[in-house]
C-alpha cells in the first residue's frame, strides 16, 4: 500500500512538472513573438514618419515619441546608411528609409523637412 502511494505521488509530480515546463515554454514563445512583432510595428511607424517628412513640402515639422521598451524589453534604434535598424535580444529588424540628417532616440523626437532635406532631432 505504501509503495502504491509513492508511485502515485511520483506520477503526479512528473505530470505536474511536464505541465509546468510546457506552460513555461509556451509563455516564452509568446513573449518572443510579442517582441518581434513590437519591433516590426515600431519600425514601420518610424519608417512612415520619415517617409511622410521626405515627401512633404519644405517647412514640414512634427514631433513624435518612441517608447523606452517594446513588449517590456529594452531595445536599440539607430539609422545607418539609409537603414532604420531596431535590435533587441536575438532580433534585428531593418527598414529602408530616405537619407536623413541626424539621429533618432527613444523618447521625444523632432522631424522636419527643410529645403527637401529630412532632419531628425
Amino acid at each position: 500500500m505504501a509503495l502504491e502511494f509513492v508511485i502515485i505521488v511520483a506520477l503526479i509530480l512528473v505530470i505536474t512538472l511536464i505541465f509546468v515546463a510546457t506552460v513555461y515554454l509556451e509563455t516564452k514563445s509568446v513573449n518572443s513573438k510579442r517582441l518581434f512583432l513590437g519591433l516590426q510595428d515600431l519600425g514601420e511607424s518610424v519608417q512612415s514618419e520619415i517617409l511622410l517628412a521626405a515627401t512633404s513640402k519644405s517647412g514640414y515639422s512634427r514631433s513624435f515619441t518612441l517608447p523606452s521598451e517594446v513588449a517590456d524589453t529594452s531595445y536599440n534604434i539607430s539609422i545607418q546608411s539609409n537603414q532604420l535598424i531596431l535590435t533587441s535580444g536575438e532580433y534585428e529588424v531593418s527598414f529602408s528609409i530616405p537619407s536623413v540628417v541626424g539621429g533618432i532616440n527613444k523618447g521625444s523626437n523632432r522631424i522636419a523637412n527643410r529645403g527637401g532635406v529630412v532632419y531628425l532631432n
